[in-house]
């Protein structure tokens, strides 16, 4: 019962302020056309918005890899009514995410993180996990040293799959 969670979570969400609530998948959850059960739940999602909306201490926030795929019902004054784009990481902040990735991982000397992080535009952080799985795959299937992962293992960004498309970055406030 989707109005029956959502209930629960904004009243959690007020007892536990100052609070932040994260909505994911917006786009699953509130389709732009919604019609029967998912009418019924894009209503309550924004009854429970609305409710914890006027607590100061509390805020939602929506995730969603459309914008343009939400109920415009959310995306109005008073519910989610700002739009953040975030846009894929530049050379720095890959290379950034690649050394958080391979934190703790035997790392062979010759692996320059920002060399893979130069060859690797439009990747996103979730991409970037990938490749390094791919890259600790290929140390164990060598049979693993010390120094296992080595810049060889990195495969060329084509041969991992297609990065997420690209995305600008904007703001609207309506």
């Amino acid at each position: 019962n989707a109005a029956g969670g959502f209930a629960t979570a904004g009243w959690r969400a007020r007892g536990d302020a100052p609070a932040l609530g994260h909505v994911s998948d917006l786009e699953v959850l509130a389709p732009p056309d919604p019609a029967g059960a998912d009418a019924r739940r894009v209503g309550a999602l924004a009854d429970l918005i609305e409710t914890v909306g006027t607590d100061p201490a509390v805020a939602v926030v929506g995730e969603t890899r459309d914008p343009d795929g939400v109920a415009e019902s959310l995306r109005r004054g008073g519910r989610l009514e700002t739009t953040v784009e975030l846009g894929a990481p530049g050379p720095d902040e890959r290379a950034a995410v690649l050394r958080a990735e391979t934190r703790g991982l035997p790392v062979a000397a010759d692996t320059d993180l920002d060399a893979v992080a130069r060859r690797t535009h439009g990747f996103v952080g979730s991409d970037l996990a990938a490749l390094c799985r791919a890259a600790v795959a290929h140390a164990v299937g060598r049979g693993s040293e010390p120094d296992a992962v080595s810049a060889a293992g990195f495969p060329a960004p084509p041969a991992t799959g297609r990065p997420l498309p690209q995305r600008g970055v904007t703001a609207r406030v309506p």
